[in-house]
């Protein structure tokens, strides 16, 4: 016979275990969320005692100022997005944050001929200039991206 005492008491599941300690770090998470958002301060209560509000003089100076354009260069542009498709109306370039279509006008003039798959075409000044899709245009003289007209296809 053996000599070991019985097991006595109830014996809790493996799997009951797993879903306890679950249960247990799913109440702490939601718990943490919960005591984050009551302490963390309200942005517009900070916003407010952290800046005076701008005077009439002040809000008139801080307008948005155009660009400023000459003849012979072209503003830096910030490629975000270039989508080429079948049907031209599906077609789009993302410039500094502002999305343009074929026929477009950029802030400076200059328009959107043709978006092709690997390139972009502009129009300014009797030019045309050809930028490659998603490569950024730090800003210039363009006399580098000027294309003639029986380069292209």
């Amino acid at each position: 016979m053996d000599s070991s005492p019985p097991l006595s008491g109830y014996r809790i599941p493996a799997w009951l275990m797993v879903f306890y300690g679950v249960l247990l770090f799913t109440l702490g998470w939601i718990a943490s969320g919960l005591w984050e958002a009551w302490h963390r301060p309200e942005a517009d209560s900070v916003r407010s005692h952290a800046l005076p509000a701008p005077s009439r003089e002040q809000a008139s100076n801080n307008e948005e100022v155009g660009p400023v354009c000459d003849d012979n260069t072209l503003l830096p542009l910030r490629y975000s997005a270039h989508v080429w498709a079948d049907a031209p109306a599906q077609r789009s370039v993302t410039l500094n944050a502002k999305q343009y279509r074929e026929g477009d006008t950029l802030p400076c003039g200059e328009e959107v001929v043709a978006i092709e798959p690997t390139a972009l075409v502009l129009h300014s000044l009797g030019r045309r200039m050809q930028l490659d899709a998603m490569w950024d245009w730090p800003g210039g003289a363009v006399d580098s991206i000027v294309i003639n007209d029986e380069d292209m296809p």
